[in-house]
């Protein structure tokens, strides 16, 4: 364990004195779901080994958008789905590194995309108590001239709408179908002076209220201290309940999730313990695979910030780090078009809200291109969400995460 000296946790060793020590729990006790009734998406064998190595994707995106000076929230089943359109349109190695490295390794396109399709249309109405909706879209151009079979492989499996660009009004017209798309929460994307002659995006608009049982009430939010990652204390507002949640503990960290609606999504937040910063455990959380595995149920007091957050990321440098390099190096996208196409621009926008009644996110992944050439009180373990934290939003049967962040300052 690292020496614990921060001022955080000075106040709550302090406060442990009269307690038992922080994030003690119990290893023995028995993994068992949750819930029985919740709805699920059957899976494979090779399909669920497939969905886990996309989670590795997933959090391997996370851990290079890392930054100690700021907070950050994206959503990897939006890139993952932009990244397979894309992969459509390349060839060769440019396809087959986009594919490896999504996870999808030893899958044919064919399969790639019948996957997808799978798991969009079943998550998307899993549960009539929970909005998710995803929608995607294709743009282009005189100069690109698409194939069909490009077109008709994203009309068949993705459901793409296709949009010539009028270059007078692109920019209106890009953000007007974020707005539609993300009831409102993304309505500018791109700004003036916006050009592409080719685009694909991907928006998902999630909305859930919690579990009946599981609501905080509003009379007991209250403002207290936030330890930030810097050092600095922040006075916000924390929501709080008493409460058996699904719980897991691992030796330098503990993770908690509230459920939404009928159960099939759930809210999980991974909080280090004193001594350990969120970056330290990133690795450890992505090795756990918190979001297929059950947990037992546990009794905690749990102290939760509101967030509203939103992050715009620029992707390429993220993917290049993975290992995603040839498509935005003047890869081989000629299942596309004949023409030559440069990918200049890979990103996302992502808002995130959470309250009392529940969650709202949405986020947007385009990309476009050129022609060219612890403790325990009455029973319950404190689960005090005060210093910098990971959470997500993920699909219950299949493990897929919608919604990746983290938190370092408030």
């Amino acid at each position: 364990m690292k020496p614990d000296i921060s001022f955080a946790s000075v106040l709550l060793t302090a406060f442990a004195a009269v307690c038992i020590p922080l994030g003690s729990c119990s290893k023995d006790e028995p993994d068992i779901p949750l819930y029985n009734e919740a709805k699920t998406i059957e899976l494979s064998r090779s399909e669920a080994e497939v969905s886990a190595q996309c989670n590795k994707f997933a959090w391997k995106m996370l851990q290079a958008a890392y930054s100690p000076d700021k907070n950050t929230v994206l959503s990897p089943m939006s890139a993952n789905i932009c990244l397979s359109m894309l992969a459509n349109a390349g060839a060769g190695t440019t396809r087959q590194e986009i594919i490896d490295k999504l996870g999808f390794a030893g899958l044919s396109m064919d399969d790639v995309n019948s996957l997808n399709r799978k798991i969009t249309n079943q998550i998307c109405n899993i549960d009539p108590q929970v909005t998710l909706k995803s929608a995607n879209s294709l743009w282009y151009d005189n100069s690109v001239q698409p194939k069909q079979a490009f077109v008709k492989n994203l009309t068949d499996y993705y459901g793409i709408s296709s949009h010539s660009i009028n270059h007078k009004t692109l920019v209106g017209d890009i953000n007007k179908w974020c707005d539609k798309n993300t009831e409102g929460l993304i309505n500018e994307l791109v700004s003036d002076g916006f050009t592409a002659n080719f685009a694909l995006m991907n928006a998902i608009y999630f909305k859930g209220l919690w579990r009946n049982g599981w609501e905080f009430r509003k009379e007991d939010t209250k403002r207290d201290a936030f330890n930030n990652a810097d050092g600095t204390v922040s006075n916000i507002e924390f929501m709080n309940a008493r409460n058996e949640y699904e719980y897991y503990c691992a030796d330098t960290w503990r993770s908690m999730s509230i459920y939404f609606g009928g159960n099939a999504f759930k809210f999980t937040v991974m909080l280090p313990d004193e001594g350990y910063t969120t970056v330290d455990c990133l690795t450890e959380f992505a090795e756990a695979d918190l979001f297929t595995k059950s947990h037992h149920s546990k009794p905690l007091e749990l102290k939760l910030p509101k967030i509203g957050q939103d992050s715009n990321i620029d992707l390429i440098k993220i993917m290049k780090e993975i290992g995603i390099v040839e498509a935005f190096n003047g890869g081989n996208l000629s299942n596309l078009t004949d023409s030559g196409i440069c990918l200049n621009d890979f990103r996302q926008s992502v808002v995130f809200k959470l309250d009392e009644k529940g969650a709202e996110a949405a986020a947007v992944t385009i990309v476009d291109g050129v022609t060219s050439t612890g403790p325990m009180v009455d029973g319950y373990e404190l689960f005090h969400v005060d210093r910098p934290f990971a959470y997500a939003i993920s699909e219950n049967s299949t493990g897929t995460i919608l919604f990746l962040g983290y938190i370092n300052s408030l």
